[in-house]
């Protein structure tokens, strides 16, 4: 059995565990979604046509993936209810081109917090206590720093720790989508059951059709 975790974004990090929890292949599909590379043909239509041809390429890029490993499952976390308009609208168009081109049955979405509680992705309390102590110091100095969040420890730093933790890895943080996936991943090898929700007496692609 293969697993593969998606962690679909602006950058979409991807995995592929044996069931065994060994890693086949992980990586990010940084190139196909930079801006400069949209065609100059594109470059006077509206940003939603623009959205479709990023989506497509990353959807393409995946297929690829899946086309080349064959995953038995494959997990998806599931969007966030919470963000920035301008980001969930490029996750959106995501979401939207990747599972056109992936076979139904094969998909199982899980909640981010599900599979962060399931492996015991959590703030420590000297941890929160850091955070506090950045927050204070902040307002107390009354400067605006250039980049929101700086000093905090994230999501992305646990899930980084916790990749390289588990897969005795050296990613950095710019990998955290890719250490996201492996997580995804495992969780779908681990603990996959419990997110299959899918009715083998249903043609997904025929329901999906549109008539």
């Amino acid at each position: 059995m293969k697993i593969m975790g998606l962690d679909l974004s602006s950058k979409s990090g991807y995995a592929i565990l044996n069931d065994n929890s060994s890693i086949i292949t992980y990586g990010t599909l940084l190139d196909a979604y930079g801006t400069d590379k949209v065609p100059s043909d594109l470059n006077k239509v509206t940003q939603e046509y623009k959205l479709i041809w990023k989506a497509k390429q990353v959807a393409r890029l995946i297929k690829e993936i899946v086309d080349k490993y064959q995953p038995d499952s494959i997990y998806i976390e599931r969007l966030p209810s919470g963000g920035f308009r301008a980001t969930k609208e490029v996750l959106y168009f995501i979401h939207f081109a990747v599972l056109n081109i992936l076979e139904p049955k094969l998909v199982r979405y899980v909640e981010v917090s599900q599979w962060r509680s399931t492996l015991n992705i959590r703030l420590s309390k000297d941890q929160r206590n850091h955070n506090k102590d950045i927050k204070i110091k902040r307002k107390l100095s009354g400067k605006k720093t250039s980049k929101r969040g700086e000093g905090k420890i994230t999501w992305k730093h646990l899930s980084v720790n916790k990749a390289n933790e588990i897969f005795n890895l050296n990613l950095q943080l710019k990998d955290n989508d890719a250490a996201d996936a492996l997580l995804i991943a495992l969780y779908g090898v681990t603990n996959g059951k419990e997110s299959i929700n899918i009715n083998p007496n249903i043609d997904l692609n025929e329901a999906l059709s549109i008539k």
